[in-house]
């Protein structure tokens, strides 16, 4: 039934882990990808090992997860792939989001935990889920969809706990940017119901009880991306306005400003809550700059053999150290994820293991991990070898 949760066994398609069953000497599959990527190693050897990066710090994959390449009642038959993805705050488990589902698993192999379904709106079926995050207590999963509805639910065992709804229609079919709060308390959500003719706001609200203490309504367009600062002070959205407000939670004071030349708005933190992130320029290239004086201090741009797809939101590592972004090689339109260090800019590596384009990307909390997904519906599980 939809919003509730269905149990299930562990899939023998996930688990074990598929990278161990395919990686060993002499049976390696050769296929067009192989052999590109092979010559491509061939040729550009003397720019692989003149970074001196790409082999010391090679990814490794662990495993795939391919629970929903099986046929699963009740699902929403769509060609979208998996949409979201969210790690748990003790690593342990990842949730990811396809259609009108969320599936929790084991982070070690696959195994599924359980199956959270959306829940529909009383005059249309439930949206597609596109957004999902972990409390950072570890206790809570909170999940937006494309009708606007916001659901949260024990992380435990699935069990629903509230559905926030904004005043308005919902039917838009907007994607709804969210956030938690550091105590685990508030969540923060953006909204814009251009038909009811309401101005666009991000609604600061308590997770267990859906009311509302604060509405920010700076921004004169759609929110595309909000987030909270690690320290829980302030909260950075970013709106189809080309601008970056950074703010306070409980005054709804602004802190700081800064207009945005990119398509894409989105914004992330640094593990200090002294700085942001976000695409820039028509590159496109990843800008950082200090909220307290408004100072660029980086500016990640990828090499000449890839291009940046602004359309995937870029992710922090949780110690600071790494900024990952999707990205496509300039000579086959092959998808990577492509990985700075965030202090000195230089690209580290890249993982190619995806046949079709990427939707999602997540670090693990010891930032020694990365899930990725794609349009196959599939979700690469693999670790760093820094």
């Amino acid at each position: 039934m939809p919003g509730q949760q269905q149990q299930e066994q562990p899939m023998p398609s996930s688990s074990p882990p598929i990278s161990a069953q395919n990686s060993g000497p002499g049976r390696r599959k050769f296929s067009r990808r192989n052999v590109l990527f092979g010559g491509l190693a061939t040729l550009g050897g003397a720019y692989i090992a003149g970074s001196g990066l790409w082999w010391a710090t090679r990814p490794r994959s662990l495993y795939i997860y391919r629970g929903y390449t099986v046929f699963t009642p009740g699902l929403q038959q769509t060609a979208d792939g998996v949409n979201a993805l969210a790690w748990s705050a003790d690593g342990k488990r990842i949730a990811s989001g396809r259609s009108n589902e969320v599936r929790v698993w084991d982070a070690a192999n696959g195994t599924l935990a359980y199956t959270h379904w959306a829940k529909p709106v009383e005059y249309m079926r439930a949206g597609s889920v596109k957004s999902v995050i972990w409390s950072p207590n570890g206790k809570y999963l909170a999940s937006s969809t494309t009708n606007e509805r916001v659901q949260v639910w024990n992380a435990a065992n699935g069990a629903d706990i509230h559905t926030y709804r904004p005043d308005s229609w919902g039917l838009n079919e907007h994607v709804v940017p969210i956030t938690w709060a550091p105590d685990s308390q508030f969540i923060a959500s953006g909204y814009w119901d251009y038909l009811d003719g309401l101005t666009p706001s991000v609604r600061v609200w308590n997770a267990l009880t859906g009311q509302s203490p604060l509405m920010y309504s700076g921004h004169t367009q759609a929110l595309s991306a909000v987030a909270w600062s690690p320290d829980g002070k302030l909260i950075a959205s970013g709106s189809e306005d080309h601008t970056i407000q950074v703010w306070d939670p409980i005054s709804g004071d602004l802190f700081f400003k800064t207009d945005v030349d990119s398509s894409t708005i989105d914004v992330l933190w640094s593990a200090d809550s002294k700085r942001i992130a976000y695409f820039h320029g028509s590159g496109p290239g990843l800008r950082i700059q200090d909220i307290a004086t408004g100072k660029i201090v980086q500016s990640l741009q990828a090499d000449r053999f890839h291009t940046i797809d602004t359309l995937v939101k870029p992710v922090w590592s949780l110690d600071g150290k790494y900024i990952a972004v999707a990205a496509r090689t300039s000579m086959f339109d092959l998808p990577v994820v492509y990985v700075w260090d965030a202090t000195t800019g230089a690209h580290i590596y890249s993982y190619s293991g995806h046949q079709t384009r990427l939707n999602a990307i997540a670090w693990s909390p010891d930032s020694k991990r990365i899930a990725s997904s794609d349009l196959d519906r599939l979700v690469h599980v693999w670790e760093i070898n820094a």
